[in-house]
């Protein structure tokens, strides 16, 4: 819960999304993120919505990561921007990513 509260310092409240979605912060970088569901995977998408923007989140069943579905730039919508192109050290969790996928071969 720390860890959580320290990721959100200086987001403004409104800019969560709805109550029902778990909101954590990244591991390499400390932003706040949303893990949701693309139907294949899970994916990190920024809690914040951005002009630059291509997923919106759609509320599962049961309470579960919500659905990210790719809506494309300029949608008019609500959209959240996938947290891979906005971390700043996106490059090392891909080195770690590659190596855990090494390691379970």
């Amino acid at each position: 819960m720390e860890n959580l509260q320290k990721g959100l310092q200086g987001h403004r409240e409104e800019a969560r999304p709805p109550a029902t979605v778990a909101v954590v912060a990244c591991r390499y970088c400390g932003q706040p993120i949303v893990w949701t569901w693309t139907g294949k995977a899970f994916m990190p998408v920024d809690v914040r919505p951005s002009d630059r923007g291509t997923f919106v989140l759609v509320p599962r069943d049961n309470g579960r990561s919500p659905q990210s579905e790719y809506v494309g730039k300029d949608s008019g919508k609500e959209a959240h921007e996938s947290h891979f192109a906005t971390c700043p050290k996106a490059d090392v969790a891909r080195d770690h990513a590659k190596l855990r996928r090494r390691q379970n071969r």
